[in-house]
Formats: C-alpha cells, structure tokens, sequence
C-alpha cells in the first residue's frame, strides 16, 4: 500500500513539474514578441543614422544692382558746353569747334593788338571759318586773380572787325568768381548767351 502512495506522490510531484515548466516556457513568446520591435527599433536607428543627408544647393549670393549714372565731367569746355545748349540758339555749333585758346592766341582771338592779361585757361567756340562774325570764349583766372579788371581789359581791346569781310554787332564780357565770359556776335544771341549764363557785369 505505502508503494501506492509513494508512486502516486511521485506521479504528482511530476505533473507538477511538468505544469511548472509549461508555465515558465509560456513566458517566452512575450520575450520573443518584444525582440522584434527591438530589433525592428534597432534597425530604424541604423538605418537614420546611416542616411544621407539631404542634399542641399547653396545659394549663391544675389549681387546689388548698381546704377551707373554718367556724369559729365566739371572740366571748363564741359562748362562752356552747358551755356551753348541751354542757350537755345539754333544750329550755333553748326561750322564752329570748341578749342583750347593760349595765351598767345588772346590778341587775335578778340581782335587787338596784343594782350598782356594773364589766365588759368580758355576755352572757345570758334568758327571754322573766317566769314562767321562770332566769337565765345570762356576763361578761368588765377586764384586770386582780378575778373572785373581782367574782363574789362578784353572788352576795351576787342575789335568787332576782326574779320575780314563781316563785322559783329555788338559784343560783352561778363564775370561769375574767377570765370570770364566773352562774347562778339548779333546782339540777339549775345542776349540768349548772356541770360542763359547768368554772369554778373564787370566793374567799368
């Protein structure tokens, strides 16, 4: 009889074992259900971390726009150009040039003898030819120099029949600081000059 028992108990013991052990055993699948969402995580993070990083085209950089803007030059012949055009007078460059006159070419550019006067520069727009009656020349003096004696000194020496053939009707000298405008011509373009300029008279 006590063998029965003994048997049976040990029966027992094993079958409970055995349930043990299944139940430990049904634990797993939740561990092997887990690694692959760690897995799947781990592959996710390598596969971020090993992508290329997006391409991406510099912009290059805008340059200003500039304007240019062209400014005439404050030169004398620049000056005197200015007063011929705004003066209005039709075709007044037509068979004329603008030149540079020297000291030595004063006496016969006005029409005298000689002329002594110093200046800085002139410059003139002359006729190409020896029967137009006009003469404009614009003379920049010395600093410090004296415009009211140097522009009187040109308008008593000027001779309105310089020419050979034609005469000028009238002519005018007039001063703005140390700038001389000189003038021989009709009296309708010496007024149109005159205005346009705007120089005040010398001192007579």
């Amino acid at each position: 009889m006590k063998k029965y028992i003994a048997v049976i108990i040990v029966m027992v013991m094993l079958v409970t074992a055995v349930a043990c052990q299944g139940q430990g055993q049904e634990g797993k699948p939740s561990d092997k259900l887990s690694s692959p969402s760690t897995t799947s995580s781990e592959t996710i993070t390598t596969t971020t971390e090993h992508e290329m990083p997006k391409s991406s085209t510099p912009t290059t950089p805008q340059k200003p726009t500039t304007t240019t803007t062209t400014k005439k030059q404050d030169t004398l012949q620049a000056k005197l150009e200015d007063i011929v055009d705004a003066s209005g007078i039709k075709d007044i460059r037509t068979g004329r040039q603008f030149r540079q006159i020297r000291q030595e070419d004063v006496a016969f550019f006005i029409g005298a003898e000689s002329f002594e006067d110093t200046f800085k520069e002139c410059v003139a727009l002359d006729p190409e030819i020896d029967i137009d009656p006009f003469v404009l020349g614009l003379f920049e003096l010395e600093e410090g120099a004296n415009a009211s004696a140097f522009a009187k000194k040109l308008y008593d020496n000027a001779n309105l029949n310089k020419w050979v053939c034609v005469t000028a009707e009238d002519k005018y000298a007039g001063i703005s600081g140390p700038y001389v405008l000189f003038i021989m011509a009709s009296k309708a373009d010496i007024g149109k000059i005159a205005r346009t300029a705007g120089f005040g008279p010398f001192a007579k």
